[in-house]
């Protein structure tokens, strides 16, 4: 089975076939929602959009098309392996007509409000467990109060995202209101170079580090690997002259780092040598908050940056993050 094949199955018939049947829909019947069937859970809290051919795992944040799932169930992150795990599924038949759109009882998010963060345990979780300075943070994100199901009233960190979703975050919970990537532009889409990151705190750690609240670039984040073709679609449209990729150090962040590197091989600027030997740019800005002030941790990234734009022979790169210059 090749990629064009498999982008004609459609995930419905595929977990029909694999015992799995829809326990509501909603949003006029165009998202049905499932039981995961990547764990056991009681609450349905995997969607399936039978019109984009997308999933929206809620449980886990995890998104993406019909290859993107093949690789969640196959447990691999290659797409041959994906390829061949669909191969089992051709000529599988969806449910017999759609399930009746009625109101969840078990799992759906629902935003009752949206509020500027004023909530001491957010805020905690954003300064002390993050380590972000608010100042410079707080004009991205939000605080959400919403519902799961007829559980609530709860209320998270919001990062808004393409879809007019939220990514929600607390101490103890990681889930969206929906999947897609959030693109933040400059005025009239002028700039030239984007930098892009995997999740959102990784982009407000750099602007921490930065000590800046805004870039003179503009940014891509993909709010999770699964998004990570939706977001080279993006990038292809925009047409950067420099992609900087701040993304995981692991296999999720190799792999799409790679990629992208493939895709735009003249435009490519990987920057996770920066942060060797963390899993993120967040988690080193954590760690290095451990041993060190604020303002210690901001010019040392400073000069870290400095040394390596020379160590890579990226001319530019000073330019492109705003070295040197003050807002």
């Amino acid at each position: 089975m090749n990629i064009e094949q498999a982008k004609a199955l459609r995930i419905t018939a595929i977990l029909e076939k694999l015992g799995h049947r829809p326990q509501y829909t909603h949003k006029g019947g165009e998202e049905w929602v499932y039981r995961s069937p990547l764990r056991e859970e009681k609450d349905a809290s995997f969607g399936v959009n039978v019109r984009k051919k997308v999933i929206n795992d809620l449980g886990s944040g995890q998104g993406g098309n019909i290859i993107d799932f093949a690789k969640l169930m196959s447990r691999s992150d290659t797409v041959s392996d994906a390829l061949r795990w669909l191969d089992r599924f051709a000529g599988a038949k969806p449910p017999p007509g759609p399930v009746l759109d009625k109101q969840p009882t078990d799992y759906q998010i629902r935003i009752d409000k949206i509020v500027p963060l004023t909530n001491g345990k957010l805020l905690n979780y954003l300064t002390e467990t993050r380590q972000l300075s608010l100042p410079l943070v707080t004009p991205y994100i939000h605080e959400i109060h919403y519902h799961n199901g007829r559980k609530g009233p709860f209320y998270a960190v919001g990062f808004a995202n393409d879809s007019q979703g939220y990514e929600l975050r607390t101490h103890g919970f990681k889930g969206s209101t929906s999947k897609d990537i959030t693109h933040l532009t400059t005025p009239e889409r002028s700039a030239r170079d984007v930098h892009v990151f995997e999740g959102f705190t990784d982009f407000l750690s750099l602007l921490t580090l930065r000590r800046r609240q805004k870039t003179n670039t503009d940014v891509l984040v993909l709010n999770g690997t699964a998004m990570a073709e939706r977001a080279s679609a993006t990038l292809k449209t925009a047409n950067y002259d420099r992609i900087f990729t701040w993304l995981d150090n692991g296999q999720g962040g190799d792999r799409v780092t790679q990629a992208f590197s493939r895709q735009f091989p003249q435009q490519v600027y990987p920057m996770n040598g920066l942060y060797t030997g963390h899993d993120d740019v967040n988690a080193y800005l954590v760690a290095q908050r451990q041993h060190h002030s604020l303002s210690e941790v901001q010019q040392h990234f400073k000069d870290e940056l400095g040394q390596y734009a020379y160590r890579s022979s990226y001319r530019q790169l000073e330019t492109a993050t705003g070295q040197g210059r003050s807002r």
